[in-house]
């Protein structure tokens, strides 16, 4: 391999809302992508927002060295979880930073992720001018579920922002087979073409392979209380089976109001937004993981989410609705979880119950070391840009 170029070769990595691996206690999967590339040898930067968007602080515009690549932040302005409007606003000034940040920089190659349009936007009109390769990581479906007006133009938005990225972007990635199919009906036969197929992986910080702990908790939820789930019929089950538990962290919109219907129910506990070191000693107690998302605009059916990683690299049974198909597919190929039928629920619940041992704790980590840890996450980054190196 005649690689003497290499270190000419410049990356850019832009994410605009992942926490830093400091704040989230692990990297995400930006920072993921971007150690690979450092540690390859290639000069490497992560532009972020100078907002944190899970934990409602600005960071400062100061670069920081992580591992061998630079974040650098670009200017947005803080907003509340409840503020679309600001949001908005916030975003687009990100991108207008970011704009002015990756015309300093020159990048040979932009690895940026979807959501958010405005950035892909920006990224876009510098495009002809900077002449460098563009591949769109695609996370998440282009429909945010509301009624609201505001949100009802910014799907509409998102739908005519996505010709102008798509068109301008030489490679589309994503966590799934047929991510592409979250764009519109005119684009997925060409997006099909480009598309290539990289797993959510999840880091494990603690690689030694703990031995398996008694299973405390029955149930445990990890993720954002928000509409993207529907948690209910869980805690419903839960408040009328005293002899099962379940705990759920993290923050979000419906937590107060979760909290206090489940009041007088000593078998579920809130833990709130928690660190890493919590989370990972809950989880590990922890049997059954719950992944209730919504069903509304089919906004989960095609791509693996960073739950499924996360509960399989804690030893964790995954239980997958039936809408959610990449995902139900991957449970079944590799054997690692249950799928349900979101109408059947008591039924299905009652059942798993009584059938303990089905999969082994070690069983369930091998999965997730092979197909969605760090470590797997690299051939697949390799093939991805081994065309453009």
């Amino acid at each position: 391999y005649g690689f003497s170029m290499d270190n000419f070769i410049k990356f850019a990595v832009i994410n605009y809302m992942e926490p830093l691996p400091e704040e989230g206690g692990r990297k995400w999967r930006a920072h993921q992508i971007a150690s690979l590339l450092s540690n390859k040898g290639f000069k490497t930067a992560l532009f972020t927002s100078s907002f944190s968007h899970f934990f409602g602080y600005q960071r400062g515009l100061k670069d920081r060295l992580i591992d061998n690549y630079f974040v650098k932040f670009c200017y947005s302005i803080s907003y509340t979880r409840k503020s679309i409007f600001m949001r908005i606003i916030s975003q687009l000034i990100f991108s207008i930073s970011l704009m002015i940040k990756i015309s300093i920089y020159k990048p040979n190659i932009i690895i940026a992720s979807y959501p958010h349009s405005h950035s892909l936007i920006a990224i876009s009109i510098l495009k002809p001018f900077l002449r460098f390769k563009l591949l769109i990581d695609i996370r998440d479906s282009l429909n945010q579920p509301s009624n609201q007006f505001l949100i009802r133009i910014y799907n509409n938005l998102e739908k005519i922002f996505s010709y102008i990225w798509f068109y301008r972007s030489d490679k589309l990635f994503g966590p799934g087979e047929k991510v592409y199919k979250y764009l519109p009906k005119e684009l997925q036969i060409k997006a099909k073409n480009k598309f290539h197929n990289i797993p959510m992986t999840y880091e494990m910080i603690n690689k030694k392979m703990t031995s398996e702990q008694t299973k405390k908790y029955d149930f445990i939820f990890i993720g954002s209380l928000s509409k993207a789930f529907e948690l209910d019929t869980f805690i419903n089950y839960i408040k009328t089976r005293s002899k099962y538990n379940l705990i759920i962290l993290g923050d979000g919109p419906l937590l107060e109001n979760l909290k206090k219907d489940c009041i007088y129910n000593d078998n579920i506990k809130f833990y709130g937004q928690v660190d890493f070191k919590i989370i990972q000693s809950l989880a590990e107690k922890s049997k059954f993981g719950l992944m209730p998302y919504s069903n509304k605009n089919n906004r989960f059916a095609h791509h693996l989410t960073n739950k499924l990683a996360e509960y399989l690299s804690f030893g964790i049974i995954p239980l997958v609705p039936n809408h959610c198909l990449e995902m139900a597919d991957f449970l079944k190929t590799n054997f690692c979880g249950e799928v349900y039928d979101p109408k059947h629920l008591y039924q299905f619940l009652d059942n798993l119950l009584d059938n303990k041992n089905k999969y082994s704790y070690t069983d369930l980590k091998f999965i997730h070391r092979k197909h969605l840890s760090y470590e797997s996450l690299k051939d697949s980054i390799n093939n991805l840009i081994s065309s453009y190196i």
